[in-house]
């Protein structure tokens, strides 16, 4: 049980994140100041390095909690749904990932936007919980390769050798066991759906189409048929 010590201080950071981010969303990812937040809270900058020695370590926990965040969407949206519904829980994770953007666009432009001059983020830190989603969508498109039996025919990537190579390493060391092809399928996913929700988020689409949600949803049910998945 931790002591009221620690409950207090656990508070304060939480607090100091809270206004980090309202100064992010303010005036963008690199406005973060450690005097402002600390004239905001009516303390002395020094009381604040207690907290965070640095603004470098304030933006880390930025980062991590926004990768958990988002981590944490997803999960919740594919566990909405029933076990056996591969298919159904694949496109819950994705749809999360816009939903979650959309309505955090303060941490989705943090660790997905324009990076912050100067800074850079301690992977053995940040990379845990930055896998953490990517682990979430790995689960799911291998559950559905799974429910099939087998990949589609023409998902081969031995024509670009190093490529598959290099994927195959990565894939077992996120995942021991897991097909490259998953990991593969995975990449590309991810990449539709940031492209997608980056451009709709920094107001690309809408002066084009309007509404982007059904661009969304039509390109994820074509990423879908590379898996072999119809929704017809």
């Amino acid at each position: 049980m931790s002591s009221r010590r620690e409950q207090v201080h656990n508070t304060t950071k939480e607090e100091i994140k809270r206004i980090a981010r309202e100064q992010m969303a303010a005036q963008g990812s690199a406005s973060i100041s450690l005097h402002a937040i600390a004239r905001a809270m009516g303390m002395t900058a020094p009381a604040l390095y207690r907290y965070f020695p640095t603004c470098d370590d304030l933006i880390t926990g930025l980062v991590v909690d926004a990768y958990l965040a988002l981590a944490r969407a997803q999960e919740t949206a594919r566990d909405s749904l029933p076990e056996g519904e591969s298919v159904a829980r694949l496109l819950a994770i994705v749809d999360a990932y816009r939903t979650w953007a959309l309505t955090h666009p303060t941490e989705f432009a943090l660790i997905y936007g324009t990076p912050i001059p100067g800074y850079h983020a301690p992977v053995e830190i940040t990379m845990p919980a930055a896998q953490r989603g990517l682990r979430v969508l790995l689960e799911a498109i291998q559950a559905v390769v799974q429910a099939q039996g087998k990949f589609i025919p023409d998902l081969e990537l031995s024509s670009v050798p190093d490529l598959d190579q290099r994927l195959t390493g990565a894939a077992q060391a996120l995942m021991p066991g897991l097909d490259s092809r998953v990991l593969y399928l995975a990449l590309v996913g991810w990449s539709m759906a940031q492209g997608l929700v980056s451009m709709e988020l920094f107001h690309h689409i809408e002066p084009i189409i309007g509404d982007a949600s059904d661009l969304y949803h039509h390109e994820t049910h074509l990423w879908l048929k590379r898996l072999g998945v119809s929704l017809e």
